[in-house]
This record gives C-alpha cells, structure tokens and sequence, in this order.
C-alpha cells in the first residue's frame, strides 16, 4: 500500500501503551484546524515496545470511536512514539536537493551501530551553520526498525485508510514547539507514559534533542503502589490532589521522580559545559502539565522557573467542534505531525512502488539493448580487442586498491569509538567539577574588605552573600566577577550600606551567577589542538 499525500481532512493518530489519541485536522498553509479530537485506553496487548500489535482488536477499538464521533476522513497520519526509534544531530556538505537524502543514507552505519537493513532512516534539515570556514547543513536524523513502520501500515489496511505519511514524536512536538517559543535559548521537556523527550532551542532551531526511558508511569505506579489504587484512580488523584512534595525529601511518590530530574539535569549541564551558554527559558507539556506540584517539583530541582504551556499559536477550532481550547495542548504530538513530517516507509512497501517502475524502465532498456546489441555487430572487431584489454587492465588497478576498504573501516571504526569516549566524558562532567578553580579565582581578585557569609553552587548556578567596607568594593567585586570567561549572567538582587555610631561604613549584598567551569572533554579537546 503506497503512502498517498493527503488534501483537506486528516486524521492524525498517536499510540503508545497507556492511550490512542485521533485528531481530525485540515491543515492550511502555517495554520492548523482542529475539527475533533478524542483519547481512548490502548487496548491491552496491543503495544509492545513501539510495535502494534494484535491488530484486529486495534483497529475494533480505533474504528468504534470513531464511528461514535462521525470522523470523515480516511487519510492517516501517525506520529510514532516507541523506544526503539533512535536519532542523532549530524553535520553533513552543504548540498542540494536529493543529494541531502543520498549522504544520509551512505554514512546511515556512522550514525547508528544496527544492521541497516532492518532500519527506515529519515532526516530533518534544522539549519545552516558555518564549520571550520565551510557552509553545513545540521540535521536531525532519525532510525526506526521497519517492523515498528510495517505495523502502522497493517493497522491502516486494516482500517480501509491511506496512509498520509508516518512521522515520529520528536520531529513532531520540535515542528510545533518552534513555534511557540521565542528567539531565547529554551528548554522544552515533553513528560509521556515511558519516556521524556528534551529538546533545547536557540533562536527556534532545534539545538539538542534526548530521549530518557523514564516518563509519567514511574509516578502513577508509586501512587497505584502507596495507597492501592488501580491506573486510572491514581492518575485522578494526581491530577485532583497535590501528592508531590516541592523538593525530594523522602517521600516515596515524590522521589519516584529522582532518576528523571536527574538525567533531565544531566543533559542541560551537558549542553550548558559544551556551548557555554545558560538556558533562559524552560517550558514544560504533555499530560504531566494536569499532574499537581509536578512544574513546581521539577522547577525547584532544575534551579530554573518553568512554564506549563497551555495555549497553542496558529492552532484554530472548528466552530462547530466540541472541543476546549485548553485540552488542545494534549494533543501536541498529534498536530505537530502535520506541519513537516519526515515519512517512514517500509522497504518493502518502497520496492513494490520500484519494482513496478522497473518493469516499465526493463521493457525501455530490451528495446535499446537490441539497438545496441545490432551497432555492435558492425564495431570492427580490433576495437573490441582494444577495449577488452582497457577493461582488462582497469580490473588489475581495482584488484589493486581493493585493500584501502580495510583502511576505511578502520577509520571509521577508530572514529566511532573516540566519538563516543568524548561523548561519555562530556556527559559525566559537571561545572561543579571545576568548583576549585572558581574558589581560587574568588580568593585571587576579591577585594580584601569584602567578606562572604554563605556561598552555594548547584550544577553551575551561585548565590553569595556577603558583607564589604562600601558598596564600591561589591561593585568592584561584581567586575571581577564578570572578567572570569567562567562566570556568566552576574546578577545582584539585593544591596544596602549602613553606618554605626562611630561613623564606620558597611554593605551588605547578596548575588547570584552561573559557573559553567570547564568539563573534562573540553580540556582533552583543547590539549588535542595544541598538539
């Protein structure tokens, strides 16, 4: 079954272990209309690690509901969201057209360590970059087991749909979120059942996208285990009652959390370390934003304010839907899909589209064979010879530098195997690694009557407070500071002077600043260069 590009209505459909969510959308130019939406329980067994399965009862479950809402359209979309899909940002030529799609696919091994031939890879162009004096394309690539995108196909046949096009949950929440943001270094965090996806955004374009395997199930379960509930009970009392503490003290269904707070940190720091910049913003969506006290819980641990978005841009409701605007932001995934997806087509679907075109280029190519064939009889036989000994000595050559395909491979091997070294030391390293430089630096061009009272350091952000002779000496204090390439983003929240009955002068002042210090890949990547 050919994937077919749809024109007026869509239904867009997500899937994952916990819920199926439809949406019937048009799309027009930028600008999205949403006509219907509906979310339903996944029935059980029939999603198993990114796979449909069992899709008789799937398609029952999807094709009853729908009938029960009156949709109309019979072009698909989906947005795959499983575990097993990978991606990778990687720079690549600046080239054109369909050249972009040949390079991905000749170094797609570089790029994933699987057997490609059990993969679809796919590619998002996110922009233009300068790299060492040259002009580069940056893309988002991602592979996708061809099982995982042959049961999306079974699913529509089963449903008498055509398939519009399958994307994937990462490209689609970035073709949305870009444009909810502004210009400002944001980080978006996407909690779903299993997984959270973390995007990091620098003037809209997608600067650094993770998948972490834990998501909002880790908390409905402590819930279901504290107070025996089943699924659907404790994910309400989550949304109705405020279970969550403001800070990891203990509490058991609080600290199920811990594990994603901390890689969620994990990767900020990683990016922060790598291109010495702070993130400005932090928003946060998906079905954790109903859960009570989670924005709070995970704004305190981050050391950032995060805003839960709730309306969506260039998103419009029919007027005779039945929807409310303020659940739209549930069905992110769903209407991302639609503005720029990538299309995951199984290979054996695409050769069927190419066998057929085969056929028609064979029949072309036995006419011309025989044209040929007869122009040959009447080539004087001494420039066969001729050219037969040209062949002959070409193959030598080839024999000849055959060998260079080991060299290759052992480059290309060599090269994968320092990637990921300097890969793992960048995501074990920490600015507060670098804390004593920052300490030696303080104690080397600190005024001397500027005295500090309480200093703390998390992940890179400082507050100081403190006590000096005047409020010159916290200025000079505060230009020290800001000299350091380590200390970024000085700010001082609070500062007043004060005299005694005998005429002695004393500030008092409190600061804050980030610390991005220097993280042990940098340093191996500097003492590279000098050699």
């Amino acid at each position: 079954m050919a994937a077919v590009k749809a024109k007026g209505k869509l239904v867009s459909i997500v899937i994952n272990n916990e819920y199926i969510k439809i949406c019937e959308i048009t799309k027009t130019g930028k600008n999205v209309i949403v006509h219907k939406t509906v979310t339903i329980p996944t029935p059980e067994g029939c999603y198993e690690d990114g796979i449909l399965e069992n899709i008789p009862n799937l398609a029952s479950a999807i094709k009853a509901v729908m009938d029960e809402h009156r949709f109309a359209s019979k072009d698909v979309a989906f947005s795959i969201s499983s575990p097993r899909l990978a991606t990778k940002e990687v720079l690549i030529p600046n080239v054109k057209g369909d050249k972009v799609g040949k390079i991905v696919q000749a170094n797609a091994t570089e790029y994933f360590p699987v057997n490609m031939d059990e993969y679809i890879i796919q590619h998002t162009i996110l922009e233009k970059i300068e790299d060492s004096g040259q002009d580069k394309l940056k893309l988002m690539v991602a592979a996708v087991p061809s099982e995982v995108a042959e049961s999306y196909y079974n699913l529509a046949k089963t449903l008498g749909f055509k398939i519009a096009f399958i994307d994937y949950v990462g490209n689609s929440t970035y073709q949305i979120m870009k444009q909810q943001i502004g210009p400002e270094v944001s980080l978006v965090i996407q909690v779903e059942n299993d997984s959270t996806v973390i995007n990091i955004f620098k003037e809209n374009v997608l600067q650094l996208q993770r998948m972490i395997p834990y998501g909002k199930s880790m908390l409905v379960n402590a819930v279901m285990e504290r107070y025996e509930l089943k699924y659907d009970a404790a994910t309400a009392k989550l949304q109705n009652e405020t279970l969550l503490h403001s800070r990891f003290d203990g509490d058991e269904v609080t600290e199920s959390l811990r594990y994603m707070a901390s890689n969620i940190n994990r990767v900020i720091d990683y990016y922060v370390s790598r291109n010495r910049v702070s993130i400005q913003k932090a928003y946060l969506i998906g079905h954790s934003t109903t859960i009570k006290g989670f924005a709070t819980l995970l704004s305190n641990e981050l050391n950032m304010p995060i805003e839960k978005v709730e309306r969506l841009k260039n998103i419009a409701l029919d007027k005779k839907a039945y929807v409310e605007e303020a659940t739209l932001t549930s069905y992110v995934t769903n209407l991302g899909a639609v503005f720029d997806p990538v299309d995951f087509v199984p290979k054996r679907m695409a050769d069927s589209g190419v066998k057929k075109e085969n056929t028609k280029t064979l029949v072309i190519a036995l006419a011309g064979a025989v044209v040929v064939a007869a122009a040959l009889v009447l080539v004087p036989l001494g420039r066969v010879v001729v050219l037969n000994a040209e062949i002959s000595k070409l193959n030598k050559s080839i024999d000849k530098l055959s060998s260079i395909n080991d060299i290759v491979n052992e480059y290309y091997a060599a090269k994968d195997e320092n990637n990921d070294i300097k890969t793992f030391a960048a995501l074990t390293a920490d600015s507060d690694d670098s804390l004593q430089d920052f300490v030696d630096y303080l104690e080397k061009n600190m005024p001397s009557d500027v005295v500090i009272s309480s200093f703390n350091i998390t992940s890179g952000a400082v507050s100081i407070s403190g006590k000096a002779g005047s409020k010159a000496s916290v200025a000079k204090f505060i230009q020290q500071l800001q000299k350091s390439p380590s200390v970024i983003n000085v700010d001082v929240p609070t500062i007043s002077e004060s005299k005694d009955n005998a005429g002695s002068v004393e500030a008092t002042f409190s600061l804050t600043c980030t610390f991005i210090g220097t993280t042990s890949a940098d340093n191996n990547s500097t003492s590279n260069k000098t050699k």
